[in-house]
């Protein structure tokens, strides 16, 4: 059972899916930290759902939207706050889900909502009370004016007051390919930034070693672009992105306030409300372009520490030429 028999369930369910033809995976587990680590079958899904953790948690930024051909990282939502729990929350939590297919050009597409509302905010003046027992935070509901009320006072669905849910923006099933600027997506490259291979190792001010490093060709990092927003670069127009770095850690490239690049909280990093410490609007985005059949990198430079000559790559506005090698793989396991 465990990890194994999740990832059996897995893989037959993206293969039967496939096989319908469908093009949006959505993976819903009770327990984030007790599903499937196949990171090759992870990689595939769209939308992660989860609960177990009584609380309320996304990884995007609220009513965002997000183009499948820029996804890397699942979206994740932990909704734990439903109401049968012992209500630290105040609020008590329920997603909806709306599909709109829209036309894009010669393309359909759809536009999948995942809508969060409250059907309870607290009406307490302290909530939750930590410590003591009870009142648990839902047991009294502010009243909604308009809304139905069964006795306790008028309710209705309202639009989250932590977070509302995103937008994920898909080709449909048999949809005609558009033409965009794919060529560096979807892939797994080892870069080269002005003759020097990117990878990880020693950080210049500090005794940690996950810092972006010039490194020889065979320690090199695998990376991984991905974009955000649902507007598809247009083929030969500069392209917005973020670095994947594709090791068991699943991290992507930060900086931090001395501008070192690293790699910043990992995928399957929790904290104690069981929020991932990874959000897509923490990766540090860069712009591509290639120019007399060249690639252009901007928003970072190689510079050196003072005190020991130790390389480093820094988030600057400076541009690099970049090489991008494909590796053996499209995805590290």
């Amino acid at each position: 059972g465990g990890d194994t028999l999740e990832c059996r369930f897995l893989r037959d369910s993206l293969e039967e899916g496939r096989r319908l033809k469908k093009s949006i995976f959505i993976y819903m587990t009770h327990n984030f930290a007790k599903a499937c680590k196949d990171w090759s079958l992870i990689s595939q899904l769209d939308v992660w759902i989860t609960g177990h953790k009584h609380s309320r948690w996304q990884s995007e930024p609220s009513r965002s939207e997000m183009a499948q051909e820029l996804r890397h990282y699942p979206l994740k939502i932990l909704i734990g706050n439903g109401g049968f729990d012992e209500g630290a929350s105040d609020t008590v939590s329920f997603g909806h889900l709306r599909e709109v297919p829209y036309t894009d050009g010669d393309q359909e597409r759809v536009k999948l909502h995942f809508d969060i509302y409250d059907t309870c905010i607290a009406d307490h003046w302290l909530c939750p009370n930590i410590g003591l027992q009870g009142p648990y935070c839902w047991d009294k509901c502010q009243a909604m004016p308009g809304g139905v009320d069964g006795g306790g006072g008028p309710r209705k669905a309202t639009t989250g007051l932590h977070f509302s849910g995103f937008t994920f923006d898909a080709p449909r099933a048999n949809a005609l390919p558009t033409e965009w600027a794919s060529d560096l997506f979807g892939k797994t490259w080892f870069l080269r930034l002005k003759e020097k291979w990117l990878g990880l190792g020693p950080c210049p001010f500090s005794d940690l070693a996950d810092c972006l490093v010039p490194v020889r060709k065979e320690d090199a990092i695998p990376v991984t672009l991905f974009g955000r927003g649902a507007g598809l670069p247009r083929k030969g127009a500069p392209i917005e992105a973020a670095l994947a770095l594709q090791d068991e850690i699943r991290g992507f490239a930060v900086h931090d306030e001395e501008n070192v690049m690293q790699r910043g909280y990992g995928f399957w990093t929790l904290d104690f409300h069981g929020h991932g410490k990874m959000k897509s609007e923490d990766a540090d985005l860069f712009t591509f372009s290639s120019k007399d059949g060249k690639w252009l990198m901007q928003g970072a430079a190689w510079k050196e520490n003072d005190d020991d000559d130790q390389e480093y790559l820094a988030f600057d506005g400076q541009t690099l030429e970049v090489n991008f090698e494909a590796s053996q793989s499209s995805v590290y396991v």
